[in-house]
């Protein structure tokens, strides 16, 4: 790359980045804002399409919650709605912890993304460069440094990215963009400019040294395995074990 090419290549990935974080961190208030709705959950509050068909609504669920058990027989429908709320506020927080991961995208997804994004650099600086004549050594290494950047270092930065943008979410305003700022300077962008740096340097060097390729290789293979226990474990719903609704069922 050229200075201007730097320069440009770090002011939009930083921007991007930027976006990506507060876009993440969004997302992971609206998370928090949906726990606290189904904490509280109350039938009362619930919207009705519509509004006539409340009472009707509210004595099936009453219906239901004695016939299930979960109300006494002789329970007020009053008395077995509030049964239904207090099910609601135990069941549904741990359901929807559950049904949500820790990382937003999956794997395929963020790679599908990288490649669209980062893939128009390598076919117009590198295979353009074997079509004026450069050895097909030289542009096999930029695409396997090319394929490390994008299909495990990116990928990673995003995992990143989105677990410190769902870091203390108590701090708004301006310290929240601090915050913001602060963590992907320091613990997103100058770590993958220097696994950047490492990438293509390493690239250029395994052309004439084999124990340069043999380093490019581990390092491929140790970042695939790490992004393949990011994404498999992270991506996994949290569990819950039984409750004592269900238990006593």
């Amino acid at each position: 790359y050229t200075s201007f090419a730097w320069h440009e290549l770090i002011l939009w990935n930083g921007v991007f980045g930027l976006v990506v974080m507060v876009s993440c961190r969004r997302w992971a208030r609206e998370k928090e804002s949906i726990q606290t709705r189904l904490a509280n959950f109350s039938v009362h509050n619930c919207i009705c399409t519509c509004e006539s068909d409340r009472p009707l609504v509210c004595q099936n669920i009453a219906i239901l919650m004695r016939a299930s058990g979960a109300a006494p027989d002789d329970a007020s429908d009053e008395t077995a709605l509030e049964h239904f709320d207090q099910l609601a506020r135990h069941e549904l927080p741990s359901a929807f912890t559950t049904c949500m991961s820790r990382v937003s995208l999956s794997y395929k997804q963020v790679v599908v993304f990288c490649l669209f994004w980062q893939g128009t650099t390598f076919l117009d600086v590198d295979l353009e460069s074997l079509a004026l004549g450069r050895p097909l050594k030289e542009v096999l290494m930029a695409g396997v440094g090319w394929c490390f950047w994008t299909t495990v270092c990116l990928p990673l930065a995003f995992v990143g990215m989105e677990y410190l943008a769902a870091s203390f979410l108590r701090w708004t305003g301006f310290p929240g963009l601090v915050w913001l700022t602060c963590s992907f300077i320091l613990l997103v962008s100058i770590p993958c400019f220097v696994v950047n740096k490492f990438i293509w340097v390493t690239s250029e060097m395994a052309v004439t040294s084999n124990l340069a390729l043999v380093v490019l290789l581990v390092s491929f293979g140790i970042g695939g395995a790490g992004v393949y226990l990011a994404f498999s474990c992270l991506r996994l719903p949290v569990l819950q074990g039984p409750t004592e609704h269900r238990r006593g069922q």
